[in-house]
């Protein structure tokens, strides 16, 4: 932590940067899938974020296990890559 010395008062900046997403495992295991099936395709993560009018970072971040999507973005994935979702919860 720094301070910065005003002539008024002292103002503290924390100098933490923002830590990662912690990567879940299933996470990771969804967008491991994703990505292997869009590859399949032949799609750029570009092409595929604009085929779901999201950018390609999000892409990035759920492939890469960083980001924990719902079911109806799942649903919405595998629509855009003419596939289906299968759940087995045990």
């Amino acid at each position: 932590m720094s301070i910065i010395k005003s002539e008024r008062n002292f103002t503290q900046i924390n100098n933490n940067k923002k830590k990662p997403a912690a990567i879940d495992e299933l996470c990771k295991s969804i967008g491991d899938r994703i990505k292997g099936i869009r590859n399949q395709k032949g799609l750029t993560q570009k092409q595929f974020a604009k085929k779901l009018k999201v950018s390609q970072q999000l892409i990035s971040r759920i492939e890469s296990g960083r980001e924990n999507i719902s079911i109806i973005t799942l649903k919405n994935i595998a629509k855009a890559l003419n596939t289906r979702v299968l759940l087995d919860i045990k």
